[in-house]
């Protein structure tokens, strides 16, 4: 069962001459994209620390854009300015929203039910050929559901209510910490470590450089020019190529990297190891209690 087979009456009558468009993108495809990484988990096809990772990445992505900006609001006016610039946070706090609820609902019902099953009985009630009033969904989904999920609903996505994560996570027994966290060795938690002088058309590492621990390590400095990299010459024509190849460098590698220091040719010939940076994780706490434990067993496992 998909959101993508509950649909409103917008999408139903679609006129291509006079389009109106949904108010709950954040269903159609926020829900969706938050199924298909939950599916991932609960199929064991990805550890829970790759899931949380995840979970995370689409927070701190949600934090770039208006995150005070009505979920139903910017669905409905989504091809016009500012809500059309926001519509990536539609997979981002999308996602998110479709979590909470997740989580919302396992908590009300003791790990019974969770959104797949208010998908399943939306479907049911509406389906192929039975479009829902867009403006009655949110009255209908409390409804089915509980009181909890209509006042998150009506904050959240209607209102401009900036949802607080860490609440949800701590229903589950997961907290949001600061601290060593893994990384490539291109970015420092999702930051490129190089830069452009567009004048003299070269790539060079900038200062966040000193908090990767692989580059540190091997006495790379701010500034220093990257002028080859595995024999292939950095040049800004090549270098998001290069860039992507390092991207997908593993531990155990052998690399060679060709620097110019104040015009002092540095070579760097070693085997990757692995690069950690400073970041926010998202993972168990120590002190969880055994509800806790069981709530997030039947999100992720249920």
């Amino acid at each position: 069962v998909t959101p993508l087979s509950v649909h409103s009456e917008d999408v139903h009558y679609f006129d291509y001459n006079n389009p109106t468009f949904s108010k709950h993108l954040w269903m159609y495809e926020g829900v969706t994209e938050y199924f298909a990484s939950l599916f991932q988990v609960n199929q064991d096809l990805v550890s829970e620390e790759e899931f949380y990772t995840k979970i995370l990445g689409k927070i701190q992505q949600a934090s770039g854009l208006d995150d005070t900006m009505s979920f139903t609001k910017m669905s409905e006016n989504i091809l016009d300015k500012p809500y059309a610039d926001n519509y990536l946070n539609v997979y981002q706090k999308g996602a998110l929203i479709g979590m909470c609820i997740d989580i919302i609902m396992r908590e009300e019902s003791n790990g019974t039910r969770g959104i797949l099953s208010l998908m399943k009985e939306l479907s049911l009630k509406y389906g192929k050929n039975k479009p829902f009033e867009d403006d009655k969904l949110i009255e209908e989904i409390t409804k089915m559901t509980y009181p909890s999920v209509g006042e998150f609903l009506t904050s959240h996505v209607v209102g401009t209510t900036p949802i607080n994560y860490n609440d949800f996570f701590a229903k589950v027994g997961l907290e949001i910490t600061e601290g060593k966290v893994k990384t490539n060795y291109i970015q420092n938690a999702g930051a490129l470590i190089f830069g452009a002088d567009q004048e003299k058309g070269t790539i060079h590492f900038t200062n966040l450089v000193t908090q990767n621990s692989f580059w540190h390590e091997q006495g790379v400095l701010p500034n220093d020019v990257i002028k080859e990299v595995e024999g292939v010459k950095v040049t800004l024509q090549s270098a998001n190529q290069i860039f992507g190849q390092m991207y997908s460098w593993q531990p155990g590698k052998e690399m060679e990297v060709k620097l110019d220091r104040n015009g002092e040719e540095v070579i760097i010939k070693t085997t990757l190891v692995q690069s950690f940076t400073t970041g926010k994780n998202l993972q168990q706490k120590a002190n969880a209690t055994e509800k806790q434990k069981e709530l997030r067993k039947a999100w992720l496992k249920g």
